[in-house]
């Protein structure tokens, strides 16, 4: 079985689902802190957000010819997101103050971005390999997840 950019998008959404659940987890033990619910709500939507450009993503990309990547690659880039996806822990319940959450948030994104620069790295080799459709479209993702990034500073540091 060949691999492709479309399995990592895939294994890049269960993270986001991931994520976006630990949000929900964190507001539903106290549904009466309203500040909390409101925050984790946003930022269930951000997740959302993400998760739907990730499947416009694949949508674009049924149509299209993609490189296959390498097993031994492929391996690799598959044990650093499943590191990575161990790594995500719910917020500890008793601890939760708004800045809490929002700095979570901001160290999530950040592993996040890291783990994609990490992923894009492996799959070049040689000057051509930044010009094919799994860079590009890593490339993307990677502005997407800068962009969230931006926001969440910029909200932290008027907090």
């Amino acid at each position: 079985m060949a691999y492709n950019v479309i399995d990592i998008i895939d294994k890049l959404t269960f993270l986001k689902r991931k994520v976006k659940n630990i949000y929900i987890e964190t507001y539903s033990a106290n549904p009466n802190d309203y500040r909390c619910k409101i925050v984790c709500n946003t930022l269930v939507k951000y997740q959302d957000k993400h998760i739907k450009h990730y499947n416009e993503i694949k949508k674009n990309l049924i149509h299209k010819e993609l490189e296959e990547i390498d097993f031994v690659i492929y391996d690799k880039i598959s044990f650093l997101i499943d590191k990575y996806k161990n790594s995500i822990y719910l917020i500890d319940k008793d601890h939760k103050s708004i800045k809490d959450i929002l700095k979570l948030a901001l160290k999530y994104e950040n592993e996040n971005k890291g783990l994609i620069i990490d992923i894009q790295g492996r799959l070049v080799k040689k000057e051509q390999d930044t010009r094919t459709v799994t860079y590009s479209v890593l490339s993307d993702i990677l502005k997407k997840e800068q962009m969230y990034i931006y926001d969440l500073t910029k909200i932290l540091q008027d907090y």
